[in-house]
This record gives structure tokens, sequence and C-alpha cells, in this order.
């Protein structure tokens, strides 16, 4: 059982505004793996003021780049010594299977780097010479922070999310709040005590797990100066109004509906194999997966029949088990999604197996 029973606000512990603690549950076989305090209202007024109080005095925004890079990358090193533990969490909370939060480990690393890079090589100030060579005249352009970044995101694959959130924020001499799901509330907050491992100024960043409506009193809080999220269009649609209602900086990361195009020429084999991963990583909850095949008609009974005995090949089951290659998904509500999806298309005329060609009887028995 892991505990979080406070939460971590600008960069410290503290007790949450409610004392009742959510239960985390295992998709897998139900039982409770944890259980963690979840924030309200309060906590995100405590966390915006604790940010605008660190970015105002600018003990972290007026630190040299090369210190906030060198906080970053031992964070990442932190990460990198950890990257087990982070895995086993992800599988324990999102049913994903351990091959897959085990490969995304170096991916976190790479990204990371990206950004450290990126940062060593950013012309954070540089002196514009006049096109007057006599002119004594210059110019110096300044690349300064935003201010307080809300940053919000899913459930699906949380330390890529918080990792592609915070670390450009954090390197760029932002504070940050990160809003997480409910539903990462162990493996995030496992990020927030490495994040409480580094040299960062008190306030600078909070790591908030919440429901949707603490989510939009974040991102409407006046003293927000910047909202960063990744969702679905629907929610991306209400930040940005919200956004644009207070004339503050938002960046949307939305949605997703990627199509895996075959052509007639295709060595289908290789196509299909690739739709292994393409289609079906991480339990096929995420926004890059090719959720759609289309193949011509000419080649439709041979994509068919590969796609079929693909998916017969894969072991369904325990996420722990190394040989299950998709785990369960992570909420009833998503699993209910899927099967709507299922019976749509037996309505629409899809078919199983040859027998199902002429006996409807067949599909509704597969799928009761």
């Amino acid at each position: 059982m892991i505990t979080y029973d406070r939460l971590f606000i600008g960069g410290a512990w503290a007790e949450p505004g409610s004392p009742e603690l959510l239960a985390i549950s295992s998709p897998h076989d139900q039982s409770v793996i944890g259980r963690a305090a979840q924030a309200q209202p309060v906590d995100v007024d405590r966390a915006v003021a604790a940010a605008r109080i660190s970015f105002d005095a600018g003990v972290w925004r007026t630190a040299p780049p090369r210190q906030r890079i060198s906080v970053l990358r031992r964070f990442n090193a932190l990460r990198e010594e950890n990257a087990e533990k982070v895995a086993h969490l992800i599988s324990l909370e999102n049913g994903s299977a351990g091959w897959f939060t085990r490969a995304g480990q170096p991916g976190l690393t790479r990204q990371a780097h990206a950004y450290l890079k990126a940062a060593e090589e950013f012309g954070w100030e540089e002196t514009v010479a006049p096109s007057d060579p006599a002119s004594p005249v210059r110019s110096v352009v300044r690349r300064e922070a935003v201010g307080v970044v809300a940053a919000v995101i899913p459930w699906n694959s949380p330390f890529s999310s918080a990792t592609a959130k915070i670390i450009p924020a954090l390197l760029a001499g932002n504070s940050v709040v990160l809003k997480v799901s409910p539903e990462n509330s162990l493996s995030m907050g496992f990020l927030a005590e490495l994040l409480e491992r580094v040299d960062l100024p008190e306030g600078v960043i909070s790591v908030l797990p919440a429901d949707r409506e603490t989510s939009e009193y974040l991102v409407s809080h006046r003293e927000v100066d910047k909202i960063a999220f990744t969702g679905s269009t629907r929610a991306g649609r209400r930040i940005a109004s919200i956004a644009g209602e207070q004339l503050k900086r938002v960046s949307l990361e939305l949605g997703g509906k990627s199509a895996a195009v075959i052509l007639p020429d295709a060595d289908i084999e290789k196509a299909v194999a690739g739709l292994k991963f393409g289609s079906l990583l991480n339990n096929g909850e995420s926004c890059i997966a090719q959720t759609r095949v289309l193949a011509p008609r000419s080649r439709y009974e041979e994509v068919v029949t590969a796609l079929k005995a693909l998916v017969e090949s894969l072991k369904v089951g325990d996420p722990g088990d190394p040989d299950t290659f998709i785990g369960p998904m992570i909420r009833p509500d998503q699993q209910e999604r899927v099967r709507a999806y299922i019976r749509l298309g037996i309505e629409e005329g899809a078919r199983w197996s040859p027998e199902a060609r002429t006996s409807p009887k067949a599909w509704r028995r597969a799928t009761t």
C-alpha cells in the first residue's frame, strides 16, 4: 500500500485542504494499491500564491541559465536512477504492460536531454548590431520567463507528459503548478519526491492530483500567466475559451485520430507488424495510436486476415507478467467506451469470422 496523505505545494509537503484520501485501484484486479490526497481549490490557491511569490521575487527566473540547466540535469539523473520504480508505478496505476513502461524510460532520458541541449544553445540574451556600422546604438534582446505556468496533463503517459511540460517551463525560469490526473496520484507523488531532492527554490514547483473541476479552477486562476494542456479536444476548447477571455497565453495538444494508410503495393506482413506497436502500444490508450487502418479494396481481405492473426497472437492479461503485451484498460468507463465502438461496428456491418458473414447471431454470441 502506497500512501500520499499530503500534497506537494511550493516544493514542500503540506496538509491538504481535505483530509479525505482517494483510493487508487489496480486496473488488473481492482485491489486497492494506494491512497492519496486530492487537491481542492484552496490548495490551488496556495500553490499559485507560492508560485507567484517565487516568480516575482526572482529567486528562480533571475538565476543564470546554466544554474537552471544544472538543477534540471540532476532531476533527470534522479529519474534515470529510479527508472525501474517509475515503470512499476505506472504499470500499477494504468494497467500498462511492463514491457511498455520499461521501454519508455530511455525515451524520457532522450526527451530531457533534448530540452537541456536546447537550453544550452538558446540565445537567452543577444546584442543586435545596427545596420549602420557607424551608429553607436546597440539593441539587446533578452528572453524572459512568462510567469506562473499551469501545466495540465492526462493519465495515459504521465511521466512523459510531465517531462514535456515542466522541464522546458522550469528551464525558462517560470514557476509551475503541475495538475495531474487522480489515477496517477502514486507515480506523480513519486515525481514530487524526485523534485524535492533537487535544489529548486521554495515556491517554484507544485504537483497537484485533482479532478476536472479543480483543474478548471486552476486554469481560470487570475494569477496564472500561461496554460499548457494536453488532453481531450473538448477540454481544450473550454481551456482555450478561458485563456481567450483572460488574454493569457495557452498551448494545447489535443485528441488524436491517426490513420495507418496501406498502399496497393505495400508489404502487408510488414505493414501489419508495424501496427502491433503503432496501434496497440500502451493498451491502445495513446493519442498517437493509429486507430484507423485505411486499405485498398483490392487487398482488403489480406489486411483483415493479417490483422486478425496479429491480434490473436498477443497475450492479454496481468501487466506484471513479462509475457503480457496488452494489459487492462485503466477504468471501467474506458472499457465500456471500447465495447460501444465494437457494438457500433457490428451495427455497421463488421464481421469477425466467416460464420459471422451470414449469421448475425454469431456476432451477438461473441460480444456478450
